[in-house]
């Protein structure tokens, strides 16, 4: 951990990051899930969900869908770490995509295909670390915080405000009788 940046900071950004990464994949794949059961259900009257398990296993295009779906939300989930976390950018991205890498192995009852496991992996790790980048390049393009503008160099002197003219006492004429 680079100096400047609190372990607790740190241990935040990896959190949210891999929320919004596991929050993201399991919505997504439970509205994918939900969508398929419909139209395949449709089409496969009688079918268990176990039967459509099978059928999405089997079928490359599906799984693929949902390699690049969770691997899209890896990215997301590394870019908000690296964001709340920029002066070590790629070490929170590269961990929120680690964790979204492993994390899912331990609650899938079956994996996917070995092609699908290496395919996920590289796309993490490379969306990860894509997120970083951006997030650095961003740091660097806004650059420091702007200052207000300076006074003109050869502007004329300030003309002081002037007092307003004092009252001048009146010599009004007196009404006869009054003292």
């Amino acid at each position: 951990m680079e100096t400047g940046q609190p372990a607790h900071g740190s241990l935040k950004a990896i959190l949210i990051g891999s929320v919004v990464d596991q929050g993201g994949s399991w919505m997504v794949g439970s509205f994918v899930g939900a969508v398929l059961s419909v139209v395949l259900g449709g089409s496969m009257p009688g079918a268990s969900a176990e039967d459509l398990r099978d059928f999405v296993a089997e079928s490359a295009p599906l799984t693929m869908a949902f390699v690049v779906t969770g691997a899209a939300c890896s990215f997301v989930g590394a870019y908000v770490a690296a964001r709340l976390a920029p002066s070590a950018a790629s070490a929170h991205a590269l961990a929120v995509g680690l964790l979204g890498i492993v994390i899912p192995s331990a609650w899938l009852d079956e994996l996917p295909p070995r092609w699908a496991q290496i395919a996920s992996t590289v796309l993490i790790i490379a969306l990860s670390l894509l997120a970083a980048r951006i997030v650095r390049q961003g740091e660097r393009r806004a650059g420091p915080p702007a200052r207000p503008p300076a006074p003109p160099r050869f502007a004329p002197p300030p003309v002081p405000a002037q007092p307003p003219p004092a009252p001048q006492p009146s010599a009004a004429p007196q009404a006869p009788g009054c003292i």
